[in-house]
């Protein structure tokens, strides 16, 4: 009898694209699902829970109800790796029925480490990063105990390499990639793991799965549009170095069609509107992208940003997306099952552009 999927469940949407690039960079068919629909298949399912900008209450109800429709193939909680959003609500709704909770969220290959119970980005503090500037989580301290706020379970930061606690919520220092692997090695099934995508890579390999070298995706022949809705001060910069590079940069769909149709290549840049509300912005980005979608004017869609992301995506009303492959961890390219003729890149915005990606999107040109 085939074995039920395994179930994770994320944040935001870019998290899970994230989460499922790392499973199928191990093996596994992963899909993501963005609305709370049964597990697909085999393999493993990421839901993205769409809580980061919820109230801690709110984010709590929801991700306990998922989590009791997971049961026992709950695998693992994705959280931000700089702990932005209601992360403890969300943990301490999953704590039943598991006797502990293992959350990792540091990500030391990327530089960012907790050490003496403080969150550092490349070295700096994380309150002295751009972190500080988040438009809906600004850090205001890198005190982990601070970051993650009050909660009902007793919260336990532990060393590396110490003893993990029998019960409670336990934040695992980790400031080196081999802190990371002896903390997946200590997940039992009492446990929940939770935390950023190493953790989540290092607790499939001691479960056996092994790391396979990623190749950059196949996407179709024709236009592609990238639509940036970051406000990461390297998103504005892209989008002047693409027009630089010949692409037509606009948040008008009268500029964006014949673009799309004669050159090929279009870039929605909605920074270029930064006094507008952003949801608001983002109301009309995805608006203007179903539009696009409408008239088959793409093939291969690139969203920079997990609130645009979202907003595009439940706009075109797809659910399902298969993973295809990953440009570079975190940057992932999927294909929606009710458009199989479509590859959608999700890129966070504070990860940089991989240059196979570039290379994808300097290649694409008219339909023949």
């Amino acid at each position: 009898m085939p074995r039920a999927p395994d179930i994770v469940l994320a944040d935001d949407l870019t998290g899970a694209a994230e989460i499922a690039g790392v499973a199928h960079r191990h093996g596994l068919r992963a899909t993501l699902v963005t609305r709370a629909t049964p597990p697909v298949g085999r393999g493993m399912t990421v839901m993205d829970t769409d809580t980061r900008l919820l109230a801690p209450a709110a984010a709590a109800r929801r991700v306990r109800r998922l989590g009791r429709q997971a049961g026992t193939r709950l695998a693992f909680k994705k959280t931000d790796s700089v702990l932005r959003g209601p992360v403890r609500a969300e943990l301490e709704a999953l704590a039943s029925p598991f006797d502990r909770i293992l959350l990792i969220p540091a990500n030391p290959r990327l530089g960012r480490t907790i050490r003496d119970g403080a969150y550092r980005v490349e070295g700096r503090l994380l309150h002295r990063t751009a972190f500080a500037r988040d438009p809906h989580h600004p850090a205001r301290t890198a005190r982990v105990r601070d970051l993650l706020g009050a909660g009902r379970i007793a919260l336990h930061l532990v060393a590396a390499g110490a003893a993990l606690p029998a019960r409670g919520l336990s934040v695992g220092e980790a400031a080196r990639a081999a802190d990371v692997v002896r903390w997946a090695r200590a997940v039992d099934r009492r446990t929940l793991p939770a935390g950023g995508a190493e953790f989540f890579a290092a607790v499939l390999r001691a479960r056996g799965a092994r790391s396979r070298t990623p190749h950059p995706p196949v996407v179709p022949a024709g236009p592609a549009l990238v639509v940036s809705g970051s406000l990461a001060p390297g998103a504005l910069a892209a989008a002047r170095a693409a027009e630089a590079e010949g692409w037509t940069v606009s948040d008008r769909r009268r500029d964006l069609t014949p673009a799309l149709r004669t050159t090929g290549r279009a870039w929605c840049a909605t920074a270029l509107a930064p006094k507008d509300d952003a949801t608001v912005v983002r109301r009309r980005v995805a608006g203007l992208v179903r539009a696009l979608r409408a008239t088959h004017a793409f093939s291969h869609l690139v969203i920079e940003g997990g609130a645009t992301a979202a907003a595009v995506i439940r706009a075109l009303r797809w659910d399902r997306l298969d993973v295809l492959g990953e440009w570079a961890p975190g940057v992932v390219a999927l294909r929606p099952r009710s458009a199989r003729r479509v590859v959608i890149t999700l890129k966070p915005g504070s990860y940089a552009w991989p240059a196979s990606l570039r290379a994808a999107l300097r290649r694409a040109g008219p339909f023949a």
